[in-house]
């Protein structure tokens, strides 16, 4: 399965927001969802693997990234950056270029994805680019 990133806002820092970037994640070509990073602690453009692993900061199976030189980088839903410390967050709308909201439906959309490429013998790849940022 391939899981695409593409990154279109920007966002800066000013007295309310940390600086941040949101874009759309799809599953196979299909727009899934809305994503939001924190601008100095985003992953590199590029391709990675992507398995659900169990994580012990959600007690639960989340999407795990390999990224070089990081650990514990996962795609989990949020609202804004300043609940990150590098992963990708994820929901299903976007309020503005600082904040994206209702995050369970996306959050259940992309593992249940991942889930049924794992049992179908699939691997996974996050592909990450810059497009409008």
């Amino acid at each position: 399965m391939l899981v695409e990133v593409r990154r279109l806002w920007y966002g800066p820092e000013n007295s309310e927001y940390r600086a941040t970037t949101t874009g759309v994640l799809l599953l196979d070509g299909e727009q899934v969802c809305y994503t939001l990073e924190p601008t100095s602690l985003q992953i590199p453009p590029g391709a990675y693997e992507v398995k659900l692993l169990w994580s012990e900061r959600f007690s639960r199976f989340t999407p795990h990234l390999t990224v070089p030189g990081r650990s514990f980088i996962e795609i989990h839903g949020l609202n804004r950056a300043e609940e990150s410390t590098g992963c990708i967050g994820i929901a299903e709308k976007r309020l503005n270029a600082y904040v994206i909201y209702e995050a369970e439906a996306a959050t259940n959309a992309v593992e249940e994805a991942l889930r049924a490429a794992e049992s179908n013998g699939e691997e996974s790849t996050v592909q990450i680019t810059d497009l409008g940022v």
